[in-house]
């Protein structure tokens, strides 16, 4: 019930188009319909596919946007945390 009336509550706002709602969700159904979703994380990750330790540094400060886009373009995205 509860994610039924986060839900409701969401589909209500996207009703006004002059208003941007930031949602933080660790359920995918909570957000995959937005408009645009932005995937955080604490590790740094290149563009590239080697493994060497400068690929997963730790940042203590803050995260780092790490993949962008609608819900159906970051599941085709098959090497991207999204996608996990």
């Amino acid at each position: 019930k509860s994610e039924y009336l986060v839900q409701k509550t969401i589909n209500n706002l996207k009703g006004n188009e002059n208003r941007i709602t930031i949602i933080i969700a660790h359920r995918l159904s909570t957000i995959r319909y937005a408009n645009t979703i932005f995937v955080l994380s604490n590790r740094e990750r290149s563009d590239n596919n080697n493994n060497n330790n400068n690929n997963n540094k730790i940042n203590n400060e803050g995260s780092y946007i790490i993949e962008q886009g609608t819900h159906d373009s970051l599941m085709k995205n098959k090497n991207g945390i999204y996608h996990l």
